[in-house]
């Protein structure tokens, strides 16, 4: 049984970003191919969500969570990814989303000849003493061609798999029953994502239009519901109590926006394409690439000119029919089982 480390930077609470999913979805599919996978993340001193990580254990994923002062601080974070990965012997290694513990990873290779996988997020942060530590990685995984372009200017070579949907949780709803155009939105309510500059640009929109917004609180800002908006801090991706699912909420929607000012590919544009809904995204490469021809650009600080492309895919039927069949195909490339095979093959020869 090959024994797999990964090392990962979450929350194990019931808000699952898309670094949750994305580390849950690796570590579920390499325990389905035989392997024992160990997970070490940060607790960021919140107390783990006991449902939500009895999700993990259920799947015999182990999970060993470290608490530190200070620790949004990096330098201390690699430390103490270095320090726990001593403790065991592993067959691969493999790092989700900053830089942290992509360095810790490396500085194992000191010690041991360990095969080892890196998928950095933060590429522009890369530093000229990081590049020489990243080159000792075997592999370096990237989920776009345009952070493969950053991170080859840099001279580190990479391979792309991109970030997935389960097409068969996220797919078109068949009737849709909305009285009022719906603008939907999945992240944290937050500047980084821009949820402030949606809300701006929603409050400019006639009252044919509502805002649902599904995400959780960022740290220091607060947003208050207004008329024809609804804000949602959590809904569950399966049937649990609630009679709604993330995937449902989805089906709700007409279009969905992100106006993010930072994204490492934007898991939730793979499921809103999935449903079938037309993108307006931040005016950025990585995120053009990922909606490719199913979505409108838009500068992420221009509040007037989103409201002014969410009332064209309103108004102009047939592009709106247009970018949503687009967006159906588009999601395909992201289809879950076509890339956990190219993780298989990238962490396991197969």
């Amino acid at each position: 049984m090959k024994k797999v480390l990964i090392l990962s930077e979450f929350t194990i609470a019931k808000e699952k970003g898309g670094t949750n999913r994305l580390t849950f979805e690796v570590a579920k599919s390499l325990v389905k191919k035989g392997c024992k996978v160990k997970i070490i993340s940060p607790s960021w001193n919140n107390k783990p969500d006991e449902k939500y990580f009895k999700e993990w254990t259920d799947q015999k994923i182990e999970i060993e969570l470290f608490n530190l002062p200070m620790q949004r601080n990096a330098i201390l974070r690699t430390l103490y990814y270095y320090l726990y990965a001593l403790k065991g012997k592993y067959d691969a290694v493999l790092t989700f989303y900053t830089l942290a513990p992509a360095i810790a990873a490396c500085m194992l290779l000191i010690k041991r000849k360990t095969p080892m996988i890196i998928e950095p997020n933060t590429i522009k942060a890369i530093k000229p003493w990081q590049t020489i530590i990243l080159k000792r990685a075997d592999r370096i995984l990237t989920l776009t061609k345009t952070a493969k372009e950053m991170l080859q200017n840099k001279g580190i070579e990479s391979t792309i798999i991109p970030g997935f949907v389960d097409t068969k949780k996220f797919y078109p709803s068949k009737t849709k029953k909305n009285n009022l155009f719906t603008i939907g939105f999945v992240g944290r309510f937050s500047k980084l994502k821009g949820f402030p500059i949606l809300l701006k640009a929603f409050k400019k929109l006639p009252e044919a239009y509502r805002l649902v917004a599904v995400g959780c609180k960022f740290q220091g800002e607060e947003y208050k519901e207004e008329k024809n908006m609804k804000f949602f801090e959590y809904v569950p991706d399966t049937k649990d109590k609630s009679a709604t699912t993330l995937p449902d909420m989805y089906r709700e929607f007409d279009i969905f926006v992100l106006p993010s000012k930072s994204e490492g590919f934007g898991l939730v544009l793979a499921e809103a394409m999935a449903t079938g809904l037309p993108c307006i995204v931040s005016n950025n490469p990585l995120l053009k690439e990922v909606v490719g021809n199913a979505g409108i650009p838009v500068n992420e600080d221009d509040s007037d000119e989103i409201a002014e492309k969410i009332k064209l895919l309103k108004e102009n039927k047939k592009l709106y029919f247009e970018l949503s069949q687009n967006a159906i195909k588009q999601a395909q490339k992201y289809e879950l089982k076509k890339v956990m095979e190219k993780f298989h093959k990238e962490m396991l020869g197969e």
